[in-house]
């Protein structure tokens, strides 16, 4: 009751406010550029304009029930249109999202319009697992965008298991990408190697990489589609349980049951142990992972999961050592470097003499990998060293313009240079563009810091 009562005393206002009067055009200027809307309704019930006007004001001050309610009844006044939907969408986005897709899906017309609604709804479809709907949505998104490559390169992982033939031609489109290229060539190397092989194995070994690219959706969507088709492996069994519990669901039953069966398996293992550290119960994760590691201690993932362990347990000088390690035993593996990158940067620990060392290295092994040269220019701007890393955050946004690493760090160096223009630019690329969570905050706080005004 609580939620609503805001929304509640706002209609109440609104109801003593309008009464049954008609709607007039006559905006009171004096009040409404002071921002009294309440006044400027006062003189003129039912001012479409000034409704209008209180809405925006809302929307840009992130007044999201207020401003629900205000266009609710713009709604009640002046029908439904296009752009109303729009906004309602976006402002229920959070609350229900389900409801929002409902709205976005009326809104597509084939024009190019839809292309950032296919993209919110197919984040939604990979969200509520609904494959089908996701791979149309995809193949809506490639006939509009045909240089979309993260399009082209998510619509082959859905097609692999069907029609491998079809996930080739799209993942060579996809490679064409600087940003996708490596993933999109793993993918295809991996398709052609197992051509000749059931497709449970060619399924597998897919998924077994989307697990190592931490691209959990779809690495659950192929893991399943393997275990239909043959589900004897626990390995599978257990990826899949990992795949369940990074969205956020409870994947133990599926690990439990591949323990239970390999219970000396290192993955299986590893599984495990991430289960445990999710949950935060981190003495069992390590009791785990320190036998695994004494079964297989080259592999890094086993090495990332302790290194991950410590530094969640606050012991940042164990976590150094093993992330470390995985830098050693991974050298040419992009996702593993960066992994160890982005621990020096988000933690700002010995950064001057480990963290930059691994990034600089890390962008010569990777030069065209746009997240990597973005985390080097970033560390260089912490360090302030401003102009080496203005020309590394160039550097990744000629990569990818649509970097947010980059596109964020290149908004601070803007912001110290003086360009207020160009930061604002960025910071409201990224927070347009950044799903929910700490970077897309720090966005929101960066624009404010410089006086945006929406």
């Amino acid at each position: 009751m609580k939620r609503w009562l805001p929304r509640l005393i706002l209609f109440a206002i609104l109801l003593a406010v309008f009464g049954t009067s008609q709607p007039t055009l006559t905006i009171p200027l004096e009040a409404v550029q002071r921002g009294a809307y309440p006044t400027a309704l006062s003189a003129h019930p039912d001012d479409l304009a000034v409704l209008e006007r209180w809405l925006q004001t809302s929307i840009a001050a992130h007044q999201t029930e207020e401003a629900v309610t205000l266009l609710r009844h713009l709604i009640d006044l002046d029908g439904w249109t296009a752009e109303r939907r729009r906004q309602y969408a976006d402002l229920i986005a959070e609350s229900d999202p389900a409801q929002a897709i409902v709205y976005r899906r009326t809104l597509l017309d084939g024009s190019a319009r839809d292309i950032a609604l296919l993209r919110q709804i197919i984040i939604f479809d990979l969200s509520t697992r609904d494959w089908a709907d996701a791979a149309a949505m995809l193949t809506g998104l490639v006939a509009l965008d045909p240089s979309d490559a993260t399009a082209l390169y998510q619509l082959a992982l859905l097609t692999a298991p069907n029609d491998s033939n079809v996930a080739l031609s799209l993942l060579g489109r996809a490679a064409a990408d600087s940003a996708l290229h490596n993933r999109a060539l793993t993918a295809s190397r991996i398709i052609s190697t197992h051509a000749n092989d059931p497709a449970s194995v060619q399924i597998t070994q897919l998924g077994l990489q989307l697990v190592a690219d931490g691209q959990w959706a779809f690495a659950e969507y192929l893991l399943n589609r393997a275990m239909a088709l043959d589900n004897n492996s626990p390995v599978v069994m257990a990826l899949l349980g990992v795949a369940q519990d990074q969205q956020g669901r409870d994947g133990w039953p599926l690990i439990a049951q591949a323990s239970a069966r390999v219970p000396d398996d290192p993955t299986v293992n590893y599984a495990a142990a991430l289960h445990w550290r999710l949950r935060g119960d981190l003495d069992a994760a390590l009791a785990i992972l320190q036998r695994a590691e004494a079964r297989d201690p080259t592999n890094p993932a086993i090495a990332a999961e302790i290194a991950s362990v410590y530094r969640q347990r606050g012991s940042l000088s164990d976590a150094t050592l093993w992330f470390n390690l995985v830098a050693r035993l991974a050298p040419q593996d992009a996702g593993f470097q960066q992994m160890v990158i982005a621990f020096y940067l988000d933690e700002n620990y010995r950064l001057e003499t480990d963290g930059l060392a691994m990034a600089q290295k890390a962008a010569q092994t990777f030069p065209n990998d746009a997240e990597i040269v973005a985390s080097f220019g970033q560390v260089l701007l912490v360090l302030g060293r401003t102009a080496d890393a203005h020309t590394e955050l160039e550097r990744a946004l000629t990569l990818d313009p649509s970097n947010l690493r980059a596109r964020f760090a290149f908004g601070q160096v803007m912001e110290q240079q003086g360009d207020s223009d160009s930061a604002q630019a960025a910071y409201l690329y990224v927070y347009q563009n950044a799903p929910v969570g700490t970077l897309r905050e720090k966005a929101w706080r960066s624009l404010e810091r410089i006086g945006y005004r929406s």
